[in-house]
């Protein structure tokens, strides 16, 4: 269906569409956030991470408009961003990711209660000492992901995924060992 001067509308005409729209809005809002916060972990800075979050999220409007949504919209998500953040290093051809301007959102009630927020500021910063693939899978990790979701969003199996968590758990400990005592670092970094 077009417009009488030859537009093609954004909007679906069927109130299947319009139902789809308001979910997928409903997921954005409630992922805007997280996934930009995610692309700032693997070291993105500046406008590059809304530009970034701005294509992951028009690719999954677009697959869920033409083949409704997904069974689990959060790791389809989660894959499209991976998948966008690499392109994006390929793009500009840089070989490690950036250091510095890793800063996070303002922190949920529960972190800021158990005393979260400052650990995961600091192993935030610490990802991109971690090999490209560990700093994936911790950031995934860190966002509440298991070894299965982890596999599925990278295409690796588990066990590669359980091998990376392990050893930048190592790592992150050994950078870790003078600052923060075990008890409190400990339980964020092992198996969820």
């Amino acid at each position: 269906m077009t417009h009488a001067d030859g537009r093609v509308p954004l909007r679906p005409a069927s109130a299947q569409g319009a139902g789809l729209e308001v979910d997928f809005e409903a997921f954005y809002r409630t992922y805007e956030s997280e996934a930009f916060r995610y692309i700032r972990r693997q070291g993105v800075t500046g406008a590059d991470v809304a530009d970034i979050a701005i294509l992951a999220f028009t690719s999954v409007w677009r697959r869920w408009m033409k083949h409704g949504p997904p069974d689990e919209p959060r790791p389809y998500l989660y894959k499209v961003l991976d998948s966008s953040v690499a392109d994006h290093y390929k793009a500009i051809k840089k070989l490690a990711r950036p250091a510095e301007d890793h800063v996070l959102d303002v922190p949920d009630e529960s972190e800021e209660q158990y005393g979260l927020v400052e650990l995961r500021n600091v192993l935030t910063e610490l990802l991109p000492r971690l090999s490209e693939q560990q700093g994936r899978v911790m950031a995934l990790h860190l966002e509440g992901y298991g070894a299965g979701h982890i596999a599925e969003i990278l295409a690796i199996s588990p066990s590669t995924v359980s091998v990376h968590l392990l050893r930048a758990r190592r790592a992150l400990a050994y950078e870790l060992r003078d600052d923060l005592p075990v008890g409190i670092w400990g339980p964020l970094l092992k198996d969820q």
